[in-house]
């Protein structure tokens, strides 16, 4: 593995990791928007804001999945019509 690959390899996880706190931070909004405690009234994060992240971070995981799959090269063929046959 060379250092790019080491890196998107780091940067995959690190965005996984980041997708399940989002997904969890989403859980939490659907159950209930604000809560109280000690009689301190709380608001949790805008839902919005949390799946539009969420969406981003899919996207950004497989495209990085994507890009650390092997490519597979086709070989190319060119086909050549001689010019009396045009």
């Amino acid at each position: 593995m060379n250092v790019l690959t080491d890196f998107r390899v780091a940067q995959l996880e690190s965005d996984k990791r980041r997708l399940l706190n989002y997904l969890e931070a989403e859980q939490a909004i659907l159950s209930g928007q604000e809560y109280e405690i000690e009689g301190l009234k709380l608001t949790r994060a805008d839902l919005k804001t949390v799946t539009d992240m969420i969406a981003n971070l899919e996207y950004k995981i497989n495209r990085e999945t994507e890009a650390l799959k092997p490519k597979i090269s086709r070989p190319r063929f060119k086909t050549i019509i001689p010019k009396e046959y045009l």
